[in-house]
């Protein structure tokens, strides 16, 4: 009986999803002028803090708010990105994340092929989140004040992991 327990379990194992064993930092410690990647796409630098250089006076000295005909001066009110799991690994594109604020507002944010998610869109804290992907809508405990996702939800972050769709 025992052997059969062994095996059962094993194949349990491997056919649940799991992420990478240890948190995967990517680019958490970059900032305004100290990384590559930078190409300028919605897609560069997953797992950056992209509120360190997507906000006033960090972009070139531009300092206009996005408007929608013009995605050379944005700047972000929210963002980052979502992984499958919390220790970060592959993106979970086209999850969505849904921030409610104190007002009531309500701002959905699909992820894109590498996780990133962001809005211009202004808020008023306290903020509350959700991650929502493939049937399933996993809620952010508690409520949060800033709109940079990324600087918390980091390896070393006050949050200890990244933001995940994925319910573990």
């Amino acid at each position: 009986m025992r052997p059969v327990l062994v095996l059962l379990s094993a194949l349990l194992l491997t056919a649940c999803p799991q992420g990478p064993a240890t948190c995967e930092p990517d680019f958490e410690d970059c900032g305004p002028d100290d990384c590559d990647g930078d190409d300028g796409d919605d897609e560069m630098m997953p797992g950056s803090p992209c509120i360190s250089c997507h906000s006033p006076g960090n972009l070139d000295d531009r300092s206009e708010a996005r408007d929608d005909d013009d995605d050379d001066d944005e700047y972000f009110t929210l963002a980052g990105t979502v992984y499958l799991f919390a220790n970060g690994g592959e993106a979970a594109e086209g999850a969505i994340v849904e921030v409610t604020d104190d007002g009531g507002n309500v701002i959905r944010m699909t992820a894109n092929a590498a996780g990133n998610f962001s809005s211009w869109q202004a808020v008023t804290p306290p903020l509350r989140a959700t991650v929502e992907y493939e049937g399933e809508v996993l809620e952010m405990r508690g409520t949060f004040d800033e709109g940079d996702c990324n600087a918390c939800h980091a390896c070393a972050g006050e949050a200890g992991e990244k933001i995940y769709a994925v319910p573990e």
